[in-house]
């Protein structure tokens, strides 16, 4: 008796589901590997913005590469974290500024603290819209080659360019900050699904205008200008 194996499409799938399976498992495995780098690079400080940034790169290539997800990490960092070390200095003397003035203001009650009180917090908003779209920013390849100075730029530019995606953002890294402060969280995600979800606010493109492509072909050719 001859033994029929399994051979054409319904043969290949369950390759195709382990394939699949293990697609799937990639998404936990770099959220995992790279929040451990990230972490890692909190402790000297210096690096934890390059930290951050090589995190979110890593992540916006899940499924793109196979690369992995915590040398991925270390190699960004290698690369950037000169470049960012001017952000990565003045980022927390601002927060440390805005945050201890708001404080100081908190324990003095006067009409006029109660005002100062209520300017810090554009102030402390506008840092934190910086912060996200530096990440965002510096965490593409193709920004590497760019200096300091451009990069911090750029970011001040992606801020006032589109506030309303930048404060959404900020409110959804407000919103992760539970999964930063609960130990098992901590570290397992506590780093990368902020930065995974900030990074997605700010990236996502808006949708094509319905029927763009047909009412582009009803132009009659005449209205087309034609460059001299």
């Amino acid at each position: 008796m001859t033994t029929l194996t399994g051979s054409g499409p319904g043969g290949s799938r369950p390759e195709g589901l382990a394939a699949a399976s293990l697609g799937l498992l990639r998404y936990p495995s770099s959220l995992f590997l790279a929040n451990i780098a990230a972490i890692l690079f909190l402790l000297p400080v210096v690096t934890w913005l390059s930290g951050l940034v090589g995190a979110t790169r890593v992540l916006r290539s899940i499924g793109h590469t196979d690369d992995e997800a915590f040398l991925g990490v270390v190699r960004s960092v290698r690369t950037s974290w000169r470049r960012d070390l001017p952000a990565a200095a003045g980022i927390p003397l601002a927060f440390g500024v805005v945050t201890a003035n708001m404080l100081w203001l908190a324990g003095h009650p006067t009409p006029m603290s109660v005002v100062l009180l209520g300017a810090q917090l554009p102030i402390l908003l506008a840092v934190l819209a910086f912060t996200v779209n530096y990440i965002v920013l510096a965490s593409e390849p193709d920004n590497d080659v760019l200096t300091a100075g451009v990069m911090v730029k750029s970011a001040v530019s992606a801020a006032l360019r589109r506030p309303g995606r930048s404060l959404l953002a900020v409110a959804v890294g407000v919103a992760c900050v539970p999964v930063m402060v609960l130990p098992p969280l901590t570290v397992a995600c506590g780093l990368t699904l902020p930065v995974w979800f900030i990074n997605a606010v700010l990236t996502a493109r808006r949708p094509a205008a319905p029927n763009a492509s047909v009412r582009r072909r009803d132009v009659p050719p005449s209205s087309v200008p034609v460059p001299k």
